[in-house]
């Protein structure tokens, strides 16, 4: 099974690296033009971050 990868469920502990990882992982889709702006978006854990402060308020 050489070449396989396998991802993970990320752990509590880990929620805080996950937008700096994502935000790194994006900077590969730069070089593809229709696949650009996710290396310019807010990573999805950020995102999600902000709407679960503003659904406890």
């Amino acid at each position: 099974m050489a070449g396989m990868t396998t991802i993970r469920p990320a752990r509590d502990d880990e929620a805080k690296e996950l937008p700096d990882i994502e935000q790194s992982a994006g900077l590969a889709f730069r070089s593809i033009p229709d696949l650009a702006w996710i290396a310019h978006g807010m990573p999805v854990s950020r995102r999600c971050a902000m709407l679960l402060d503003l659904a406890r308020i």
